[in-house]
């Protein structure tokens, strides 16, 4: 009994232990990619991706995405970090809006690997905006689910009452 005890307390040690680096791998490029969702779905609301509802949906993405996908996608962010600092000495995000569209065009205008990259980081940012709340409001949409009130008795339309 007890070595059964002391085997489950070493392997719930170990397992945190490899939680805690695992998780800061994953983590590893998403300030990044928050920053370029500044770029690829721009909004009035600074802080929707600044720890709003959209940039807690997209770190879910981000991690559910395989290891393989994400070490390429994170190879990518390292080449739009790199093109930024060589470019204007400045980190990604230490640029204006503005400059940031601009060298993400550029990017895209010269490397072939950020090319191939960009559709996957547009599809997994755009998803991430229109599947939580705010992108909800911007589009207007209210599902049928949500309770508006009771409808007009059919008697009472029919007798005019």
């Amino acid at each position: 009994m007890r070595r059964r005890l002391f085997i489950e307390s070493c392997g719930a040690t170990l397992t945190a232990a490899l939680t805690v680096e695992l998780r800061a791998q994953l983590e590893e490029g998403l300030p990044l990619l928050l920053t370029l969702a500044e770029v690829v779905v721009p909004d009035k609301d600074l802080s929707v991706w600044r720890g709003g509802p959209a940039a807690t949906e997209l770190q879910r993405a981000w991690l559910a995405l395989e290891s393989r996908e994400r070490l390429e996608l994170s190879a990518a962010l390292g080449e739009l970090e790199a093109e930024a600092v060589r470019a204007s000495e400045m980190k990604f995000g230490a640029l204006s809006l503005e400059a940031r569209k601009a060298l993400v065009r550029g990017l895209l205008a010269r490397s072939v690997s950020f090319q191939a990259a960009f559709p996957r980081f547009r599809g997994i940012i755009v998803r991430s905006f229109y599947s939580c709340p705010v992108g909800f409001e911007r589009t207007g949409f209210s599902t049928t689910t949500q309770f508006r009130g009771y409808p007009e008795p059919l008697w009472s339309a029919e007798s005019g009452e």
